[in-house]
């Protein structure tokens, strides 16, 4: 299954976009206002081999550190006074309009809203004056949550969430204040069977698959289904091609073996045609010759045979390499000469000259190629 996605929001005083691949690597930033109207971006990036990854960190801690101090934007108490309220007509029978607003003392205030004549120090009737301190400056971690984050450091939420559906897939994701990242995504194949996936994510963890058995026995059965549709398909398309053969068919016949030779065998003389006129021999029991070895008898009237037909069995073939050699021929009647060459150990060219035939296999340069005894 493919868990890329890709989505992004933006608004007057915070926008954000993420995107995932489809190993999961997940590639996103966000960005805020603070109180006091400075811009913090964050860039990160969120995987199984490397969890929860703030890539601007150095970038990020400097801008925390600027803004720790600075005031939220509140109106001073001369916009304050400048503040006109106005108040709707009483309608018909409702009871008579108050002196000042929500019944507070009137010759007590000098404001809107009950807000006393004396200015705060703090807003929000903070004791004053707050204690002072020196923000700790701490080395750049590869991860700042708020379980770690200093007192007096303002920390940035990650908090999100989305959830998006469509016919065949849907998919839900969250985080809290800490990063941690719950979620689940599924989609349903050609054959049906729905794939569901369950995770969760974070930089203590990783990326967690959290129904792995459930996601593979899935997985197992829409492989199985699979393939027994294909299997199928595959029958189906066989059955309909099969009907277009015609229940006639009948096998070809072969042709007839030649009854007359052929005039040539590899380039032999051809034989004269041979008279089939004769009577066929008989096969009664053969007499006795009068002469060893079956040699006719005299007395045998004499006929002229047919030639027997005479094989060429001469051949001529030559083989040259850089570091070896071979040539053979060979007459009418298979009586082959030939040489080969070699390169021996020592670096020297060897050749052999044979002769082959009736007499056996003969070296005809013995005295070049083979060894000689010692003298005695």
């Amino acid at each position: 299954m493919d868990p890329s996605y890709s989505f992004e929001y933006k608004s007057a005083d915070s926008e954000r976009s993420e995107d995932a691949d489809s190993s999961g690597v997940v590639v996103g930033s966000y960005k805020y206002k603070t109180p006091g109207g400075n811009d913090i971006e964050v860039r990160y990036r969120a995987g199984a081999d490397t969890g929860f990854v703030v890539e601007n960190m150095d970038e990020l801690t400097a801008a925390l550190e600027s803004v720790a101090d600075e005031a939220p934007l509140v109106k001073t108490s001369s916009e304050i006074d400048n503040v006109i309220i106005e108040v709707p007509t009483p309608l018909s029978g409702a009871p008579p309009q108050p002196d000042v607003l929500y019944a507070a003392p009137a010759e007590e205030l000098e404001t809107s809203y009950g807000v006393p004549a004396q200015e705060l120090d703090t807003l929000y009737g903070a004791p004053a004056p707050l204690p002072s301190y020196e923000p700790e400056v701490l080395p750049a971690p590869s991860v700042i949550s708020s379980k770690t984050a200093p007192a007096g450091m303002m920390m940035m939420d990650p908090s999100y969430n989305f959830a998006y559906s469509e016919e065949d897939s849907e998919r839900e994701e969250n985080a809290d204040s800490n990063g941690v990242v719950k979620g689940q995504y599924s989609y349903t194949n050609a054959e049906g069977n729905v794939i569901s996936v369950r995770y969760k994510a974070g930089a203590d963890i990783g990326f967690v698959v959290e129904n792995e058995e459930e996601l593979n026995q899935a997985v197992r059965k829409a492989t199985d289904d699979g393939a027994i549709v294909a299997a199928a398909r595959r029958a189906e398309t066989n059955q309909a091609a099969g009907s277009e053969v015609s229940d006639s068919y009948a096998q070809p016949q072969a042709d007839p073996l030649p009854i007359a030779a052929p005039d040539a065998l590899y380039g032999a003389p051809s034989a004269p045609e041979a008279d089939f006129s004769l009577p066929l021999p008989s096969y009664a029991e053969p007499s006795q010759p009068d002469t060893l070895y079956g040699a006719p008898s005299e007395n045998l009237p004499t006929q002229d045979a047919p030639p027997a037909m005479v094989m060429d069995a001469s051949f001529n073939f030559q083989v040259s390499e850089s570091d070896h050699s071979f040539q053979e021929s060979a007459d009418q009647a298979g009586e082959r000469t030939g040489s080969y060459s070699y390169i021996n150990p020592d670096g020297d060219s060897i050749e052999v000259r044979y002769r082959a035939g009736r007499d056996g296999f003969v070296i005809l340069n013995p005295e070049e190629v083979l060894p000689i005894a010692p003298i005695a």
